[in-house]
Parts: C-alpha cells; sequence; structure tokens
C-alpha cells in the first residue's frame, strides 16, 4: 500500500514536470491543442513513471496494456471538460485549483484504475 501511494506521488510530480519540459519544444497554437497535448503527455510520463516505478519500487505490480488506454482515457476526459466551455455557451465553471491538474488526475487515477 506504502509503495502504491509512493507511485502516485511519483507519478505526480514527475509527469507535471516532464510535461512541462517536453511542451515547450513542441509548437502548437491554440487553447484546445495545448490542452490534448498536455493530457497526452500526462498519461505517457504516468505510465513510464509507472513502468520505472514497478522495477523500482517494492509491492507495486507492472503496469498492463489496459493501464495506459485508461490513463490517456481519463486525460482526455478532463482535458474535454475544460474544453467544453470554450464551445458551450452558458456553460462556465471556476476550479479552486490550476486547470491542468484536471487531466493530470485523470492521467494518474487511470493508470492505477487499469490495473
Amino acid at each position: 500500500m506504502l509503495g502504491r501511494i509512493l507511485l502516485i506521488l511519483l507519478q505526480l510530480a514527475g509527469a507535471w514536470f516532464a510535461a512541462h519540459f517536453i511542451a515547450q519544444y513542441i509548437p502548437l497554437g491554440g487553447e484546445v491543442l495545448r490542452l490534448v497535448l498536455f493530457a497526452v503527455l500526462f498519461a505517457v510520463m504516468c505510465w513510464i513513471i509507472g513502468l520505472v516505478g514497478a522495477e523500482a519500487i517494492k509491492g507495486v505490480n507492472r503496469p498492463q496494456g489496459s493501464s495506459f488506454a485508461f490513463s490517456i482515457g481519463l486525460a482526455l476526459i478532463g482535458a474535454a471538460v475544460l474544453i467544453a466551455p470554450m464551445y458551450v455557451q452558458g456553460m462556465h465553471f471556476t476550479l479552486p485549483f490550476p486547470s491542468l491538474y484536471l487531466p493530470l488526475i485523470g492521467a494518474v487515477a487511470g493508470y492505477q484504475f487499469g490495473r
């Protein structure tokens, strides 16, 4: 249990910093593409950190292919929640945290559910 908590914390921190580092080298125009890019980067980084973490942390199982699919799926759903107010009139909300946390949390949760 402690190993999984440590893996989740590593995925949150590692994916956040790695995705921002990689995204600065990918030129994109528009907010929608930027949100989708971050969702995919968060999912890929969570999966890679999960692969490495499974080898390094005792008590953590190796991820399966479904964990990658769930990770991308939930990260893109998190991005879609952020994109929807741009296209749906009358749908406005504010988050008490930075908006990119939503796809990040989706990617980590998807990784954990996909086991």
